[in-house]
């Protein structure tokens, strides 16, 4: 349900609504309730859990900032809380993960952390934002970003999911659209990086953990493991031309 109209004004124009989008409306409408806030999102719900979205894993400071947005009671019931990160560092030919230096918690952290399933965090939060008193708009391509000098206001031009073109003119526009960089792109402000790496990632059906790669013989490195927490951590497998990590 939307609160603006298409072609109307807002204060605050949001261009995209994954996790960053939909938080910053959600945040903006908690500590400002008299602020128009309108995301503009081209995808379409429902999203699959386990969507294939980069940024799942938050660090303590992430979950402390997701904690005071949402409350406590919702993370916990509905994802998953972290064990802090865990690293193994290089032993001998690094064949035998027991004979690694493992630095890591035996518990959970006073600070938690959280493994968020996006696809169902962002349905969740799509709910949230409304309620919230946002407007979304979901299926909305959009086009032309015109802004102004301060003082004026700023217009973003869309269409709508059936394809009917709309305007907004707004205070603020705020580019959350991720690898689209909207607005990076319009004002040329890239940065190139003087480095290049390259990466890659992949999903294992079903629970797997450094205890996983550990025979139950070695049953002095898996005592240390009291509450069975390792696999709840980030594990950092560290090498020479490589750095593997395991994420719940």
């Amino acid at each position: 349900m939307n609160s603006i109209k298409e072609n109307e004004r807002a204060d605050v124009i949001v261009l995209g609504g994954g996790l960053a989008g939909l938080t910053l409306a959600i945040q903006l409408r908690q500590a400002r309730p008299d602020t128009s806030v309108v995301v503009l999102e081209r995808g379409r719900p429902p999203f699959p859990d386990a969507a294939f979205k980069i940024g799942e894993s938050t660090v303590e400071i992430g979950g402390q900032y997701l904690v005071r947005l949402l409350g406590e009671d919702y993370l916990e019931r509905h994802q998953i809380r972290k064990s802090g990160p865990r690293f193994y560092f290089p032993s001998q030919r690094n064949e035998d993960i027991t004979t690694r230096l493992e630095y890591g918690t035996t518990d959970f952290l006073p600070i938690h952390s959280y493994q968020i399933d996006r696809g169902r965090f962002e349905n969740d939060l799509r709910a949230m934002v409304e309620e919230a008193g946002a407007t979304l708009i979901e299926g909305a391509v959009v086009g032309d970003i015109t802004l102004t000098p301060p003082g004026e206001l700023n217009r973003v031009a869309f269409k709508r999911a059936d394809g009917t073109p709309a305007e907004f003119s707004c205070h603020w526009v705020t580019d959350a659209s991720g690898r689209g960089r909207r607005i990076q792109k319009l004002r040329d402000a890239r940065i190139p990086a003087d480095k290049h790496a390259s990466s890659a990632w992949f999903r294992v059906k079903g629970r797997l953990g450094p205890g996983d790669l550990v025979p139950k013989s070695e049953e002095a490195w898996h005592a240390r493991d009291v509450d069975d927490n390792r696999w709840l951590s980030t594990s950092h497998l560290m090498g020479k031309g490589y750095w593997v990590w395991l994420i719940p």
